[in-house]
């Protein structure tokens, strides 16, 4: 039970949670909003910094490389 308190507690931080008391019981939303926006800033951040698969040289380690 402390665990739980503590994850929502950081969801709360993190605003991906909203909290709403009412009298001893306390509700949880996610905050949708919040959450689409920073997966659209993800995104944003993966169009420009990450090439599309097709352009990627793939990686070999040295030892794939030798045989």
């Amino acid at each position: 039970r402390p665990a739980v308190s503590h994850h929502l507690a950081m969801m709360r931080r993190t605003n991906v949670l909203i909290a709403r008391r009412d009298g001893k019981h306390i509700y949880y939303t996610i905050n949708r909003p919040y959450i689409e926006q920073a997966l659209q800033s993800f995104l944003a951040f993966l169009d420009v910094c990450c090439a599309p698969s097709s352009d990627c040289t793939p990686v070999t380690t040295e030892a794939e490389a030798a045989r």
